[in-house]
């Protein structure tokens, strides 16, 4: 029986160490080539890097023949990760800036144009090049010690582990099922389902403790979906609080500004000729605040109902609906030329209803602050690059450094006797935008225009 036991337990050694070594093998593999794929992916990046951050500053060095600026900016792209070699060059293939060693065997070469627009010279001039050299086998060797290195812990680790594994396992299951056998042996080859349930073993004490923990498992469910049901009657609560404060919100504060815009205009209507000049512009000017008042009232009691409400997406034209806003928009301002460019046939994915109100605020502003030129010119296209929707305008655009603050509610960079409004159009794009899981930005530069653009999130176009 002893050699019996002995020989199960080699079994059991050897079965767990094959599979663990096998399963632990296979993970580490798979996972030192993702590693190795991944470091590669970011390693080959140092080349896009390379395009957006460096390639225009060095193009502006050489431009103005700027060396020491050339040799500080080729210092810093060579610290770049993997970077083996970075080398300007002129027109002419002379060298003017490089650093590193070029003859690294296995690197990979990218070669980028330094372009300058030239109108005087031409569309565009070729200044000279800039070369980066990618040490891609070095990352090779690195990962094949690091997969040596790997393989041999897990091996060793797959081992320790198989062996505790059996170590426990033959003292708390192997030794009690041979000791069994051999009290059924001694009596008289009893079978197995008359052992007495009150055999307290760690089997038994495992069974028992998997059964109380599906036990407390499931209390726990009935007690997380009882907190469930009263969490969403607390939001039920709690929207229908919102709701009745924002009624309370457009009752409470619009019957005195109704009072106090009837009050003036029966002044103005009936007693104008009674006040004095300077009164009858007080009283002119309490109406148009109370007016404002209440148009801010209304906004935003608006931007809380978009807040609340779901999206329903569905493909439709946006082209068309820019059409109707653009139509509806130039009536008033009869006394501006516009000059009108939209790109036809969009279609985007997205809550119609939603997206109306965003055109509304967007084309608004961009023929608001357009409209005192003398050729108004406004434009609505996609830009596939960005994957975005943009609005354009030749208006009187603003100072970058106030970016941040158009897309907030209340927020205005101009006087409302300049250019009327409530500064929350653009609060108003921005939540529904956001809603959809898209995003917004602008460009703009003073006296000459602003580009607004946005999109509405991952498979809308």
């Amino acid at each position: 029986m002893k050699a019996w036991s002995k020989s199960l337990a080699v079994r059991l050694l050897v079965a767990t160490w094959i599979v663990s070594s096998i399963g632990t093998f296979a993970f580490t593999a798979i996972q030192v080539f993702l590693d190795y794929n991944q470091s590669e992916e970011k390693l080959l990046k140092t080349f896009d890097v390379v395009q957006l951050s460096y390639l225009a500053p060095i193009t502006e060095s050489v431009w103005g023949y700027d060396n020491k600026l050339i040799e500080a900016q080729v210092l810093g792209l060579s610290k770049l990760d993997g970077v083996s070699f970075v080398s300007v060059v002129d027109g002419k293939g002379e060298a003017i800036s490089e650093i590193g060693d070029k003859n690294v065997e296995g690197s990979l070469e990218k070669s980028y144009e330094l372009v300058r627009d030239t109108p005087s010279f031409g569309a565009h001039t070729v200044l000279g090049y800039l070369k980066v050299h990618l040490d891609i086998y070095e990352l090779r060797r690195e990962f094949v010690k690091k997969a040596i290195l790997i393989f041999a812990i897990q091996g060793l680790k797959a081992f320790l582990v198989s062996t505790i594994l059996f170590l426990v396992f033959n003292s708390l299951v192997v030794s009690r099922i041979v000791k069994k056998i051999k009290s059924l042996r001694a009596e008289n080859q009893q079978s197995f389902q008359e052992a007495t349930t009150n055999d307290k073993d760690e089997l038994e004490t495992l069974i028992h403790t998997v059964e109380r923990l599906m036990q407390e498992n499931q209390r726990a469910l009935e007690k997380l979906r009882e907190v469930n049901e009263h969490l969403e009657q607390r939001v039920a609560e709690r929207t229908s609080d919102l709701e009745a404060f924002s009624y309370s919100v457009a009752h409470d504060l619009r019957s005195p500004l109704r009072s106090v815009n009837g009050f003036a205009t029966i002044l103005m209507d009936d007693f104008s000729q009674s006040l004095p000049t300077e009164a009858q512009a007080y009283v002119k000017r309490i109406v148009q605040a109370s007016i404002r008042m209440g148009n801010l009232i209304d906004d935003v009691l608006t931007i809380s109902k978009i807040s609340r409400e779901t999206i329903s997406r569905r493909v439709f034209n946006i082209s068309e609906a820019v059409n109707d806003v653009v139509e509806q928009k130039r009536q008033l301002y009869p006394n501006t030329k516009f000059n009108i460019e939209i790109e036809s046939d969009l279609k985007l994915n997205a809550d119609p209803r939603m997206v109306l109100i965003a055109l509304d605020n967007v084309i608004d502003n961009a023929f608001k602050y357009s409209s005192k030129k003398d050729q108004a010119q406004i434009s609505f296209k996609y830009d596939r690059n960005l994957r975005a929707f943009v609005v354009s305008d030749n208006g009187v655009g603003f100072d970058m450094k106030y970016v941040a603050k158009i897309f907030g509610i209340f927020q205005r960079l101009h006087s409302h006797d300049e250019f009327p409004g409530t500064g929350v159009g653009l609060a108003f794009v921005d939540r529904i935008i956001r809603k959809h899981g898209g995003r917004i930005w602008a460009e703009s530069v003073l006296e000459k225009g602003t580009r607004i653009f946005f999109s509405f999130g991952e498979d809308s176009i």
